[in-house]
């Protein structure tokens, strides 16, 4: 009977797997530590004349797609104790020109005239330009401790990188051990 830390000396399983999906976890590491956890057991017999390549496709067509998801709910920043999580993202561009134009002009008269004569004055004008982009999150939690408390299973399986190690040694393996 082989065992998988046998059958993992024909090559690297997880870099099979990464040319099919992208994970992003380092092949060589994720090959070490499926054998030392799983290495003793007993490997399905009919994986063994079946090349890396194959089984990675195997793998992937069955745990990719909730691998994907796991990882992206990572990137979410899942709030344990939250019931209720909205995220919302919104950019707000800003444009606004402004110009202005000044023409002041001090005037005086005479003691005894009607007429203004111009004394002194100033002329301006300016342009102001304002061009920007903000962007803005905003995530609003509603924390409640049941939820907290019946989410940390969760997280604990949500463990992305043994949830995919356990993924590989249940599909190449024997349930006995």
């Amino acid at each position: 009977m082989t065992k998988l830390n046998e059958f993992m000396l024909q090559g690297s399983l997880f870099t099979e797997i990464n040319n099919i999906v992208s994970i992003p976890f380092i092949p060589s590491v994720m090959d070490n530590l499926l054998v030392v956890r799983y290495g003793d057991k007993t490997m399905f017999s009919k994986l063994l004349l079946t090349p890396l390549n194959e089984v990675a496709k195997m793998i992937v067509a069955l745990h990719g797609e909730s691998w994907d998801q796991l990882i992206e709910l990572q990137a979410v920043n899942f709030e344990v104790g939250a019931s209720q999580t909205h995220k919302i993202t919104e950019t707000i561009v800003d444009t606004e020109t402004r110009t202005n134009t000044r023409d002041d002009l001090n005037k005086v008269s005479a003691a005894n005239s009607d007429e203004l004569i111009n004394n002194d004055g100033m002329t301006s004008t300016s342009n102001d330009g304002l061009n920007g982009e903000k962007i803005r999150t905003v995530t609003d939690s509603i924390i409640d401790i049941n939820t907290a408390y019946e989410n940390l299973s969760l997280s604990s399986k949500n463990r992305i990188i043994d949830l995919i190690l356990k993924d590989v040694s249940n599909f190449l393996s024997l349930s006995i051990y």
